[in-house]
């Protein structure tokens, strides 16, 4: 079963990133998150979202 979310360093490893990148890119509003209890999470779809807007600018 495909998660719905994953951690910041999970997200940085799917999109091939550095914690610090995933963090700023969370910071900056590139991607959306949220929080279960004191952990951060991203959601799939946020991440999917994020790759897709970033395939289209790379198409321009």
């Amino acid at each position: 079963m495909k998660p719905l979310a994953v951690s910041v360093p999970e997200f940085g490893g799917l999109v091939g990133v550095k914690l610090t990148k995933a963090w700023s890119l969370l910071r900056d509003g590139e991607v959306e998150s949220f929080h279960i209890g004191r952990r951060t999470v991203v959601s799939m779809s946020s991440i999917e979202a994020f790759v897709e807007r970033r395939q289209q600018c790379e198409k321009k």
